[in-house]
């Protein structure tokens, strides 16, 4: 794949670029046009400081850039248009609820690996228990690392997700002396790694049938169900609808 243009919807002069988020349109040699949200982790203080909250509720992941300064989206972007596009195109789908990502499609794909449990889709969903692959109390820093979780629902199934920070992005950044964090499946963010506010985060995930908990976990544990053949059948039908 090959970037034809990024487009920078609000202009330069008006973002401030080490707190804002913005939306990017990038458009490939494949014809597509993407829209992804930039963001940076000094902008989800900001957020949580604002709407006074520990965590960032559900809602659609974007990339996250040290900065948001041209140079720094344009090897972000170049860097998720590697591998034929896979990284762009989940994140440049990821917001549309449609096909792919629609409910029913999630829901189906559920039933399909589950079909050997008893479990019942609800709307209102609750969780039962919390597993933590690391015990809280022995993580050093908890404004500054990431936590694997389990988490067992009223459906009666379990969900894998990973629980980070913001001062943890910035440690990855630093880590490899980039200024944009490689591309990765998505995570929760809570301000430190709590289990008060874990427990609040996934309680924001899990409204909605719990559709930003089953995406993620989805993203995270199959890597056959966000395929980029499935991706690009997606782009495909989106395509033919626009026409």
């Amino acid at each position: 794949m090959r970037i034809e243009m990024i487009d920078i919807y609000t202009p330069m002069n008006l973002i401030e670029d080490e707190n804002d988020n913005i939306d990017v349109f990038v458009k490939t040699d494949e014809g597509y046009i993407y829209n992804v949200l930039c963001i940076n982790p000094k902008n989800i203080y900001w957020y949580m400081d604002k709407e006074e909250l520990n965590y960032m509720p559900s809602g659609i992941p974007g990339i996250f850039v040290r900065s948001l300064t041209e140079d720094n989206i344009r090897k972000a972007i170049e860097h998720y248009s590697k591998s034929q596009g896979y990284w762009l195109k989940f994140y440049g789908l990821i917001g549309i609820r449609e096909s792919l990502f629609s409910i029913d499609s999630i829901k189906t794909i559920f039933y399909e690996m589950n079909s050997h449990i008893n479990y019942e889709f609800k709307e209102n969903i609750e969780a039962n228990e919390i597993e933590y692959s690391t015990p809280i109390e022995l993580i050093q820093d908890i404004e500054n690392d990431s936590i694997d979780i389990f988490v067992k629902t009223n459906e009666g199934l379990k969900y894998n997700i990973t629980v980070t920070t913001p001062k943890n992005l910035y440690y990855c950044m630093d880590k490899r002396q980039i200024n944009y964090l490689l591309p990765d499946y998505p995570k929760l963010i809570v301000r430190s790694l709590t289990r008060t506010n874990i427990e609040k985060a996934i309680e924001s995930y899990l409204d909605d049938y719990g559709y930003w908990m089953k995406v993620f976990h989805l993203a995270k544990n199959s890597e056959n169900v966000f395929s980029l053949k499935l991706l690009n059948k997606m782009l495909q039908e989106i395509n033919g609808e626009n026409q």
